[in-house]
């Protein structure tokens, strides 16, 4: 979970600049799931498809953080409106 934070932030860091960040960790009882929701101004090259990221080749210095995100979480989902962008991946916890 906190390699998912640290890739998350990090991803806006470099995408979103100056503007503020959001980040809720939320855990539920009835399910024991982690929810970690990262949320930011949403920048025009946008962010895709959790489905469609893919790890670079190796020879690229960037761009392993969402596909790291996706591999190493249960689930993740992206919502997007005119101004924030915000990616959410869950753990399931035992």
């Amino acid at each position: 979970m906190e390699l998912a934070v640290s890739e998350l932030v990090t991803t806006v860091v470099e995408h979103a600049h100056d503007e503020p960040v959001t980040v809720v960790v939320a855990l539920t009882s009835d399910s024991p799931t982690v929810a970690i929701s990262v949320r930011s101004v949403r920048t025009p090259s946008g962010i895709t498809d959790p489905s469609t990221w893919a790890e670079p080749l190796p020879a690229v210095r960037t761009g392993r953080g969402l596909a790291t995100v996706r591999s190493i979480s249960d689930d993740v989902s992206v919502a997007a409106d005119e101004p924030t962008v915000t990616v959410r991946c869950t753990f399931h916890v035992d």
